[in-house]
C-alpha cells in the first residue's frame, strides 16, 4: 500500500475537524446579557398615612347679617367689611390614601369699608376688625397618588368676630356656630410629601351672643334676633406630609 505524505495526512485530518464547524450556520445576533434588575416600584410619600401639616393664605367674603334687622340691612356685614384675608394652620391624619381628618385654626384681618351707608364713613374715623375661626374637617382625596389630586371636604367650628370705631359707638364682638362648611380644591406635589394647590371654602354660620362696648362700659348677653350669614373663601394651600 502506498504510504500518503505526511503533509497530505496533515490536510485531510484538518479538513475532517473543521466540516461539523461549517455546517453550523453563523449567529448575528449579540451575545445574550442579563436583564438589568429594577428596584420595586416606592408609593409616594403621605399617601399611606401619617400626619399632615397645612399653611393657607386667601381671600374672604361676607354674605348676610350679623343679626335679623328686618330687612333693613343695616347688620349687614358687607357694610363693614369688604372682605378679609385668612391665614390658616391646620394638624390632620391621613387615615387612609383617600380620607384625611384634620382640625385648623385660622385668623383673617379685615379690610374695612368706608362706604356712605357704613359705620366707617367718616374720613376721621378709625375702623378695625377680624374673624377668628376654627374647627373640623373631613377631606376625601380623590388621586392621592397621583401628582394632581383633587379632593373635597366638609366640617363644622366656632366662629368669632370683632369690629371696632374709633372715636365713635366702640367695639362690638359676636360669637356662634359655624354649622357647616364645604370645601373644594387641588393638590400638586410639588416634591415627595410637599403639596401646593388653590382651595375654594363656603361657610355657614350664626352669631349666638355678643358684647357691645362704648365708652367704657359693656353689655354682653344672647342675640334675641338671630340671622344667618356665610363666608365665601378661596385661596392657596401648602400641605406637608409627616412621616
Amino acid at each position: 500500500m502506498t504510504r500518503l505524505a505526511p503533509s497530505l495526512r496533515r490536510a485531510l485530518l484538518l479538513s475532517a475537524l473543521a466540516a461539523p464547524v461549517a455546517a453550523q450556520p453563523l449567529s448575528t445576533d449579540p451575545p445574550p446579557f442579563p436583564e438589568p434588575s429594577m428596584p420595586p416600584l416606592r408609593r409616594n410619600d403621605g399617601d399611606e398615612g401619617g400626619f399632615t401639616l397645612g399653611l393657607s393664605l386667601g381671600w374672604a367674603m361676607p354674605f348676610g347679617a350679623a343679626a335679623d334687622d328686618g330687612g333693613t340691612g343695616k347688620s349687614d356685614l358687607s357694610r363693614a367689611l369688604r372682605g378679609a384675608i385668612p391665614v390658616g394652620v391646620s394638624l390632620g391624619y391621613r387615615a387612609l390614601p383617600h380620607l384625611h381628618v384634620g382640625a385648623f385654626v385660622e385668623m383673617a384681618p379685615g379690610v374695612v369699608s368706608h362706604g356712605a351707608d357704613g359705620p366707617c364713613a367718616l374720613p376721621t374715623t378709625s375702623c378695625s376688625a377680624w374673624d377668628l375661626r376654627a374647627g373640623v374637617v373631613f377631606e376625601v382625596h380623590a388621586l392621592p397618588r397621583s401628582r394632581i389630586d383633587p379632593w373635597v371636604g366638609a366640617g363644622l367650628g366656632y366662629e368669632a368676630f370683632h369690629f371696632s370705631v374709633s372715636p365713635g359707638p366702640g367695639t362690638l364682638d359676636l360669637q356662634g356656630m359655624e354649622f357647616a362648611h364645604l370645601d373644594a380644591g387641588v393638590d400638586v406635589r410639588l416634591w415627595r410629601a410637599l403639596r401646593l394647590g388653590p382651595f375654594a371654602t363656603f361657610t355657614v354660620g350664626r352669631y349666638d351672643t355678643g358684647n357691645l362696648g362704648v365708652d367704657g362700659s359693656s353689655v354682653s348677653g344672647p342675640i334675641g334676633n338671630k340671622a344667618i350669614h356665610e363666608w365665601l373663601r378661596f385661596g392657596l394651600r401648602l400641605r406637608y406630609d409627616v412621616k
